[in-house]
């Protein structure tokens, strides 16, 4: 004959506070999460410095870091919200070109400086596209690129060469 069983209550299930998951846009908190954490990356960047003493940011330095985040969030929103589409990088002449002229005719518009057109721009590609970025990146590593740049690799890349001549 066994033993009878205890009977174990479990804890009562909890619904966490705060927006729920189906009303968070995906693709603004991913790129919101990429840009913090690039921002961290770069604050934890070391200065040239004797080895043994540790590198700590200033306040300001952690701030003004913060501060290019949100202004690059805040930007990259206000092109999504003037119909800036993500680009994922399909091998499409013509969606490709509407693309880059979308992205550029909204940053003179709404003023984007030209210092963070690349970064804002960059926020904009996916898949495909984004894995071509980082191969861009890695190999001009030491190079800083300007929307020009930008521009030209991305036609490189996506633009056939008849493309490039008829435009």
């Amino acid at each position: 004959m066994s033993a009878p069983r205890e009977r174990v209550e479990e804890p009562p299930q909890t619904t966490p506070a705060g927006p729920s998951v189906s009303n968070v846009d995906s693709m603004l908190l991913a790129q919101l999460i990429k840009a913090v954490m690039e921002g961290m990356a770069n604050a934890a960047t070391p200065m040239l410095a004797p080895p043994h003493a540790p590198i700590i940011p200033t306040v300001s330095e952690a701030a003004t870091t913060t501060n290019d985040v949100v202004q690059l969030v805040r930007l990259v929103k206000s092109m999504r919200e003037m119909s800036c589409e993500p680009y994922s990088g399909e091998h499409n002449a013509e969606v490709a070109g509407r693309w880059i002229r979308k992205v550029e005719k909204t940053m003179i518009q709404i003023k984007i400086p030209h210092d963070l057109r690349v970064d804002c721009a960059t926020q904009l590609l996916s898949k495909g596209a984004m894995t071509w970025w980082e191969t861009v990146q890695l190999r001009r590593a030491i190079e800083t690129l300007s929307w020009d740049d930008f521009k030209i690799e991305f036609e490189n890349q996506y633009y056939s060469k008849y493309h490039r001549t008829m435009k």
